[in-house]
């Protein structure tokens, strides 16, 4: 999968899960995300996905890519952080500079998500 912002594109290695292939199911997708506590940018996913196999944790990590299904909500994540009491499923993992590009982005974007060309 990749992530298109700004024009740039930056491709996303996606957990092995049945999770991580119901969001790519969704793509191309595009989502008007927010800044959040400092560390993430989250979005509603256009329709709900089922949480299957997907690795649970509390701890979020620079370039990671997560989903919190009490909000049906895609994150990426430019800083770790500890989010105790909460915890989301493990999606896959930011390559390149999509982790800087984000902490030096505005408090709301749009991001592009789509298949990785053939």
């Amino acid at each position: 999968m990749k992530a298109i912002l700004d024009g740039q594109e930056y491709p996303i290695n996606l957990a092995e899960s049945a999770l991580s292939q119901e969001i790519v199911g969704l793509c191309p997708m595009e989502l008007n995300m927010a800044r959040s506590g400092g560390h993430e940018y989250y979005a509603g996913l256009p329709k709900p996905v089922r949480v299957r196999d997907a690795q649970t944790t509390t701890v979020v990590y620079r370039g990671g890519v997560y989903y919190f299904d009490a909000w049906n909500a895609l994150a990426l994540v430019f800083e770790d952080a500890d989010i105790r009491p909460y915890s989301v499923h493990v999606v896959g993992e930011m390559e390149g500079k999509l982790p800087l590009a984000l902490k030096e982005a505005k408090n709301r974007i749009k991001v592009h998500f789509d298949l990785e060309d053939a």
